[in-house]
């Protein structure tokens, strides 16, 4: 999976090459660990957005069978 841009404004790119998962599941955390955000993301190109979050680091939680990806981000 290829995360971009980071650090992001509103939107955040996912890119997901897989063969076997259709769906993958995906959660944001803030730096305490709470889940601020969550959802589900198809195989190829999808855009998250991030307009509801403050500005701040959090981890990107990516999660299937297939791919499993944890990753800082950066809302500017």
């Amino acid at each position: 999976a290829e995360i971009y841009p980071n650090p992001f404004n509103d939107f955040v790119r996912v890119t997901i090459n897989a063969k076997q998962t259709s769906v993958i599941d995906y959660v944001i955390y803030d730096a305490t660990m709470r889940e601020v955000e969550n959802g589900k993301l198809n195989i190829g190109d999808e855009i998250i957005n991030t307009q509801n979050i403050a500005r701040g680091a959090y981890i990107l939680k990516i999660n299937s069978g297939e791919v499993n990806l944890q990753q800082k981000i950066v809302k500017m």
